[in-house]
Protein backbone atom coordinates (compact mmCIF):
# COMPACT_ATOMS: atom_id res chain seq x y z
CA UNK A 1 0.00 0.00 0.00
CA UNK A 2 1.49 3.36 -0.88
CA UNK A 3 2.10 5.86 1.93
CA UNK A 4 0.05 8.64 2.47
CA UNK A 5 2.63 10.90 0.87
CA UNK A 6 2.58 9.14 -2.15
CA UNK A 7 -1.10 8.91 -2.53
CA UNK A 8 -1.65 13.03 -1.89
CA UNK A 9 0.76 13.07 -4.80
CA UNK A 10 -0.71 10.68 -7.00
CA UNK A 11 -4.07 12.76 -6.52
CA UNK A 12 -2.58 15.54 -6.65
CA UNK A 13 -1.62 14.27 -10.35
CA UNK A 14 -4.64 12.71 -11.74
CA UNK A 15 -6.55 15.94 -10.40
CA UNK A 16 -4.47 18.54 -12.50
CA UNK A 17 -4.38 15.98 -15.37
CA UNK A 18 -8.04 16.23 -15.30
CA UNK A 19 -8.04 19.37 -15.19
CA UNK A 20 -5.85 19.95 -18.55
CA UNK A 21 -8.15 17.19 -20.58
CA UNK A 22 -10.23 20.44 -21.82
CA UNK A 23 -7.21 22.34 -22.83
CA UNK A 24 -5.58 19.45 -24.55
CA UNK A 25 -8.46 18.51 -26.39
CA UNK A 26 -9.32 22.26 -27.70
CA UNK A 27 -5.49 22.06 -28.81
CA UNK A 28 -5.79 18.95 -30.81
CA UNK A 29 -9.49 19.74 -33.01
CA UNK A 30 -7.00 22.71 -33.84
CA UNK A 31 -4.69 20.48 -35.20
CA UNK A 32 -6.59 17.67 -36.61
CA UNK A 33 -8.40 19.97 -38.53
CA UNK A 34 -5.26 21.19 -40.62
CA UNK A 35 -4.10 17.25 -40.65
CA UNK A 36 -7.35 16.57 -42.27
CA UNK A 37 -7.46 19.34 -44.77
CA UNK A 38 -3.74 18.67 -45.82
CA UNK A 39 -4.54 14.51 -45.91
CA UNK A 40 -7.25 15.91 -48.76
CA UNK A 41 -4.89 17.97 -50.56
CA UNK A 42 -2.42 15.54 -50.81
CA UNK A 43 -4.91 13.80 -52.84
CA UNK A 44 -5.63 16.48 -55.41
CA UNK A 45 -9.20 17.45 -53.52
CA UNK A 46 -9.47 20.27 -51.36
CA UNK A 47 -11.82 19.35 -48.00
CA UNK A 48 -14.73 21.68 -48.24
CA UNK A 49 -14.95 24.50 -45.87
CA UNK A 50 -16.35 24.36 -42.59
CA UNK A 51 -18.87 27.67 -43.56
CA UNK A 52 -19.68 26.18 -47.11
CA UNK A 53 -20.64 23.12 -45.04
CA UNK A 54 -22.94 25.18 -41.94
CA UNK A 55 -24.15 27.15 -45.34
CA UNK A 56 -25.05 24.00 -47.48
CA UNK A 57 -26.86 22.97 -44.17
CA UNK A 58 -28.58 25.95 -43.36
CA UNK A 59 -30.18 26.18 -46.95
CA UNK A 60 -31.31 22.54 -46.93
CA UNK A 61 -32.79 23.13 -43.16
CA UNK A 62 -34.38 26.50 -44.57
CA UNK A 63 -36.14 24.04 -47.58
CA UNK A 64 -37.42 21.63 -45.33
CA UNK A 65 -38.91 23.96 -43.23
CA UNK A 66 -40.71 25.62 -46.30
CA UNK A 67 -42.20 22.42 -47.33
CA UNK A 68 -44.14 23.21 -44.61
CA UNK A 69 -46.25 26.24 -45.81
CA UNK A 70 -45.12 29.46 -44.36
CA UNK A 71 -44.27 30.52 -40.89
CA UNK A 72 -46.58 32.43 -38.47
CA UNK A 73 -44.25 34.54 -36.31
CA UNK A 74 -44.20 33.17 -32.42
CA UNK A 75 -44.91 36.05 -30.16
CA UNK A 76 -41.81 36.34 -27.31
CA UNK A 77 -42.73 35.68 -23.89
CA UNK A 78 -41.66 37.77 -20.78
CA UNK A 79 -39.23 35.74 -18.75
CA UNK A 80 -40.38 34.30 -16.03
CA UNK A 81 -38.39 35.51 -12.72
CA UNK A 82 -36.79 32.84 -10.83
CA UNK A 83 -37.96 32.03 -7.03
CA UNK A 84 -35.33 29.51 -6.06
CA UNK A 85 -31.29 29.93 -5.44
CA UNK A 86 -29.19 30.31 -8.95
CA UNK A 87 -26.96 27.94 -10.66
CA UNK A 88 -24.37 29.00 -9.53
CA UNK A 89 -25.20 28.37 -5.65
CA UNK A 90 -26.19 25.03 -7.19
CA UNK A 91 -22.97 23.87 -8.39
CA UNK A 92 -20.76 25.93 -5.60
CA UNK A 93 -23.16 23.65 -3.15
CA UNK A 94 -22.33 20.46 -5.34
CA UNK A 95 -18.88 21.08 -5.26
CA UNK A 96 -18.36 21.85 -1.44
CA UNK A 97 -20.18 18.36 -0.79
CA UNK A 98 -17.97 16.55 -2.70
CA UNK A 99 -15.13 18.23 -1.35
CA UNK A 100 -16.50 17.11 2.26
CA UNK A 101 -16.97 13.72 0.81
CA UNK A 102 -13.38 13.25 -0.18
CA UNK A 103 -12.20 14.66 3.57
CA UNK A 104 -14.65 12.73 5.37
CA UNK A 105 -13.24 9.01 3.38
CA UNK A 106 -9.63 10.49 3.88
CA UNK A 107 -9.74 10.92 7.62
CA UNK A 108 -11.95 8.42 7.97
CA UNK A 109 -9.54 5.81 6.28
CA UNK A 110 -7.08 6.66 8.82
CA UNK A 111 -9.14 5.96 11.82
CA UNK A 112 -9.19 2.15 11.23
CA UNK A 113 -6.63 0.50 13.13
CA UNK A 114 -6.00 -3.09 12.45
CA UNK A 115 -4.84 -5.71 15.48
CA UNK A 116 -1.38 -7.69 15.12
CA UNK A 117 -2.12 -11.47 15.46
CA UNK A 118 0.65 -13.17 17.26
CA UNK A 119 1.90 -15.28 14.47
CA UNK A 120 2.00 -19.17 16.44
Amino acid sequence: MASRSHRSTLLAVVVLALLALPAVAAAQSDGSALAQERYYESYGRSATPVSARSTDSALAQERYYSSYGNPSPIRAVAPVPSDGPGWTFAVIGGIALLLAGVAFGAVGSRAVVRQRVASA
